[in-house]
């Protein structure tokens, strides 16, 4: 496997969300979970369309995906 397209950056992005989280999180303890949540969610979507532009593994379904990922994002 390649580092993608955009050379890992939903692992980059998790990384520094994490760094953040840590740093805000004995002022903004629920802020802090909530973005970590979400931005798991957002990783998961980032390497999915990451995987998909570098040819690394498909998306089949372009609005399906769009619309299972929004839903996501709700839910989490």
């Amino acid at each position: 496997m390649s580092g993608g397209h955009w050379d890992y950056f939903d692992k980059r992005f998790c990384l520094e969300l994490e760094e953040f989280c840590s740093d805000i999180k004995k002022r903004f303890p629920e802020l802090s979970k909530v973005l970590l949540k979400k931005g798991k969610t957002i990783c998961e979507i980032i390497h999915a369309i990451d995987y998909d532009v570098c040819d690394d593994s498909i998306i089949e379904d372009d609005t399906d995906f769009e619309e299972k990922s929004i839903q996501k994002l709700k839910d989490n």
